[in-house]
């Protein structure tokens, strides 16, 4: 892991495919903490990462569950999870986050949560499989 602080307001974790920058107050925070504990650099780079993954996966979440809002029928569109999943992935990238099946997979986990709420609340009998919601993936893996 590589920790790269530009200055009080930027700073940059690198862990193999995942970069991403601090900045502002964040930034100053974790500058900071590793000016008083050099020792706990890593530790501290870390947890910033786990916090910083958190809410990039929440943000992909939060993707999904606005892009089926957008559609009346969630078994009408199963190619649209696919676009859904693809968001998610570019949500994770824009936070500098490499993407895998593990991330969208705890992306898709939170916003079914939310969305089953959702239907439920509307009266959905019906909601997407897992079996269906696993040929999705599969697929989005072969493209």
């Amino acid at each position: 892991m590589n920790v790269i602080i530009h200055s009080a307001t930027h700073v940059e974790i690198i862990d193999g495919r995942d970069r991403i920058h601090l900045e502002y107050d964040q930034a100053g925070d974790f500058a900071e903490a590793v000016m008083a504990e050099p020792e706990r650099t890593e530790d501290l780079a870390s947890i910033a990462l786990e916090n910083e993954l958190q809410v990039a996966i929440e943000q992909a979440a939060n993707t999904i569950v606005n892009g089926r809002n957008s559609r009346p029928d969630e078994r009408a569109e199963v190619v649209q999870e696919i676009l859904l999943a693809r968001a998610a992935s570019d949500r994770l990238t824009d936070y500098g986050f490499a993407t895998n099946r593990s991330r969208i997979n705890q992306a898709f986990d939170i916003a079914n949560a939310d969305w089953r709420a959702c239907q439920r609340s509307a009266g959905v009998q019906k909601p997407i499989t897992a079996g269906e919601r696993q040929a999705i993936y599969h697929t989005l893996e072969e493209a």
